[in-house]
C-alpha cells in the first residue's frame, strides 16, 4: 500500500525483507511462515521445519521496505517436500573396553 506522502527514492528502495507464506497443494488457506531479511545483494532464503513430505507444496512472498508492502506473489508451482540435507549431528561416543582392547 502506498502513502501520498511517499517520495520517488521510496518508491525505488531495495526490498528489505520477505514475509513468505505456504499452503498445501489443494488448500485454501495460506499459512505464515514468517519474515526473512535481505542480505546486503537483496536475496533472502526460508527454510520451513516440519512440513507433511507426502504432500506438494505450494509458496508466496511479499517484499517490505520503506515505502511499504508489496502485492503477494503469485503462487509457486507445488513442489515435493524434501527431508533436510544435513545429518543430525553424531551422537557422544562412548569407550568400551573388553580386555586388553579398547572399542569405540
Amino acid at each position: 500500500a502506498s502513502r501520498p506522502d511517499q517520495t520517488e527514492s521510496e518508491f525505488a528502495a531495495p526490498a528489505a525483507a520477505f514475509d513468505v507464506q505456504y499452503k498445501y497443494e489443494g488448500d485454501d488457506t495460506w499459512l505464515d511462515a514468517g519474515r526473512v531479511n535481505a542480505d546486503e545483494s537483496g536475496w533472502a532464503a526460508r527454510t520451513i521445519d516440519d512440513l507433511d513430505v507426502e504432500r506438494k507444496v505450494v509458496a508466496r512472498v511479499r517484499a517490505r521496505n520503506a515505502a511499504g508492502l508489496s502485492e503477494w506473489s503469485g503462487a509457486s508451482p507445488p513442489g515435493h517436500v524434501t527431508r533436510d540435507a544435513r545429518p543430525p549431528p553424531p551422537s557422544k561416543p562412548a569407550l568400551e573396553l573388553d580386555g586388553d582392547e579398547m572399542q569405540v
